[in-house]
């Protein structure tokens, strides 16, 4: 009875151990194709228009809730200056408080801020937000109330790349309510990152092909007169 009863004990346990890797399989094959329908969505977004700030309104709409709780998109310009282009909540209250922490603590300005050096170097980073990690980056204590008010436990910013430059960066951040960004979210942003950035670039030279061509069409039209 006693070796019986191990034995079944066993089993049990067998099955309950195929079930649960039979559950992480499903679930990993979803994730894998909600991941690829999220990402066709994006390509034909970014395909499908040739103005670069409202492609990426858009993007930062399909980003929040689905992907973060709100997401950041900085553009490096001609100038070198880091401008914030979208910045996309998924309350009004949390919007209204990323915005005004950006427009009195511009992060470019920051050069311990992890934007700055994802911009400098065009690597990714994986963050994990502590309060030390706010501390490490508020400018002063009112700062650093605003950086605590966001409610932001995991980020990840990515550049925007095309063709080996770096054109801005996307940054994604999640609240202590949801699951940390994992490697794989971050190989995401990363690939979402590479994809904005070509589109961009692309829109960037489709406006000065119109520009040049606007140009040799009116000095054309000047010589004819």
């Amino acid at each position: 009875g006693i070796v019986r009863d191990i034995t079944e004990r066993k089993r049990a346990q067998e099955q309950e151990r195929d079930l649960i890797r039979e559950n992480s399989a499903r679930e990993a094959a979803e994730r894998g194709e909600q991941r690829a329908r999220f990402m066709a969505s994006i390509s034909h977004l970014l395909a499908a228009s040739l103005d670069p700030e409202e492609t990426l309104r858009q993007v930062a709409g399909l980003l929040v809730p689905s992907t973060a709780d709100w997401c950041v998109i900085d553009l490096l310009r001609p100038s070198g200056e880091v401008e914030t282009v979208q910045s996309v909540a998924w309350t009004p209250e949390l919007e209204a408080r990323l915005r005004r922490e950006l427009a009195q603590y511009p992060r470019a300005e920051n050069p311990a801020h992890p934007l700055t050096q994802v911009i400098t170097s065009g690597m990714p980073k994986l963050i994990a937000v502590t309060d030390e990690v706010l501390v490490s980056i508020a400018r002063d204590t009112h700062h650093l109330a605003m950086l605590r008010a966001l409610g932001h436990a995991s980020t990840v910013i990515v550049p925007l790349t095309s063709r080996g430059r770096t054109l801005g960066a996307v940054t994604l951040a999640r609240s202590t309510a949801r699951r940390a960004f994992s490697e794989g979210d971050l190989a995401l942003a990363v690939e979402l990152g590479r994809r904005a950035g070509v589109a961009i670039e692309n829109a960037e030279l489709h406006a000065a092909e119109q520009h040049a061509r606007t140009r040799a069409e009116s000095a054309t039209r000047a010589r004819d007169h």
